[in-house]
């Protein structure tokens, strides 16, 4: 499938900037292990003589429905595949994006990391480690947290050689209630009120949203967490962090 054919993928200039140029590879197979995208694990489909086909698709819907941005570099740092969080980051072009081909951090010490590891990687390094950044982020209190981690000590040119994992790259921390009423059995009321907490407020502030009083919100969160098995807010929140998030 070409990229005019799937309209999950989206079209790039070659700017750098706003609409980067982002290269595919036709292979089927899974790049990490020298075969092709990051979309193109290999998988037998008994009876199926487009098994390449499906398994690409399957793999870009599995990588668009991550709850991060996930970017594919072969050895010269030239970007093979990107999900859906990952480039629509990439167009902002607020603290990335693509020059010739090539993934380029804004900051140059962070450009500098990931020029260092791929240096290493294409040497043969097997100590060559990856690193964990802070990325500015427009419109948001918190930066973008970024995971930069060599798949392949052996990578050849053509392989993907480094993910680029990118964290909070939604700027709303929503749930949906009918997924909390559906996954943990709760009511209406019920799922208003975590789905608040989970957004960050505090239960006064919920209580307020709802026109109900601190009380009614305490007892609903009580009957929460003996039907999600928790014992606290906190581990109520983690919980739900863990996803998923929406239907």
């Amino acid at each position: 499938m070409t990229e005019k054919d799937d309209p999950s993928r989206v079209a790039f200039g070659g700017n750098g900037h706003g609409s980067p140029d982002l290269p595919r590879r036709s292979h089927t197979g899974n790049g990490a292990d020298g075969k092709g995208t990051l979309a193109g694990r290999e998988l037998a489909f008994p009876g199926s003589t487009s098994d390449g086909a499906r398994s690409s698709k399957l793999g870009q819907l599995i990588l668009d429905t991550l709850d991060r941005g996930v970017i594919a570099l072969d050895l010269d740092g030239v970007v093979i595949d990107a999900n859906a969080d990952a480039q629509r980051i990439l167009e902002a072009g607020d603290s990335m994006c693509v020059r010739a081909g090539r993934l380029e951090f804004h900051d140059p010490h962070l450009d500098r990391r990931l020029t260092h590891l791929l240096s290493a990687l294409a040497l043969g390094a097997f100590v060559a480690t990856g690193f964990a950044a802070q990325l500015p982020a427009p419109n948001s209190s918190r930066p973008r947290r970024i995971l930069v981690f060599p798949v392949s000590h052996r990578a050849s040119r053509a392989d993907i050689a480094v993910l680029v994992n990118i964290f909070d790259t939604h700027s709303k921390h929503v749930i949906s209630h009918q997924l909390l009423r559906d996954l943990y059995g709760l009511t209406p009321a019920q799922a208003a009120v975590t789905a608040y907490l989970f957004e960050g407020h505090s239960v006064e502030q919920t209580a307020q949203k709802l026109g109900v009083s601190v009380n009614t919100v305490r007892s609903h969160l009580k009957c929460t967490f003996a039907k999600c098995d928790v014992h606290s807010q906190a581990e109520l929140l983690h919980l739900l962090d863990l996803g998923p998030h929406s239907l």
